[in-house]
């Protein structure tokens, strides 16, 4: 498979990994720009990067907020490079958890594996294959 970053140069951690577009704000029936027309909203555009940080930008793509949501190096410590993240699912909806606020949430859940060569490499440590010595 080819790499779409392979000829471009992202910094490490930087790359995205997951990408939803949504409504934050709630629907509202008040009157839009023709009468007896909803309100117009506008959508955001919400991207993970591999680092876990999330990026919410408006309509117009200007980032609204920024906010890292998982510190894999300071979870993991010197094992941080052992793993790759696998799989991330992000949502963007207008509900919300908090019935005293108003707008939505972002919702992120991802999941990490440990690298092929990173497991390989952890059991000759551990000799599980055995001794040298014969």
């Amino acid at each position: 498979t080819s790499d779409v970053y392979s000829g471009i140069r992202v910094a490490a951690g930087r790359k995205p990994v997951a990408l939803a577009t949504g409504f934050l704000d709630p629907y509202s029936s008040g009157v839009g720009p023709l009468e007896g027309t909803p309100e117009a909203r506008k959508q955001y555009v919400v991207v993970v990067r591999e680092d876990w940080t999330v990026m919410c930008f408006d309509h117009n793509l200007r980032l609204v907020w920024e906010q890292p949501v998982g510190h894999v190096r300071e979870l993991l410590g010197r094992d941080a490079g052992l793993f790759q993240l696998r799989d991330v699912a992000v949502v963007v909806t207008s509900q919300t958890s908090d019935p005293d606020k108003s707008g939505g949430m972002v919702v992120v859940s991802g999941r990490m594996q440990r690298k092929r060569r990173a497991r390989a490499d952890s059991l000759l440590e551990n000799g599980a294959f055995g001794d040298d010595d014969g």
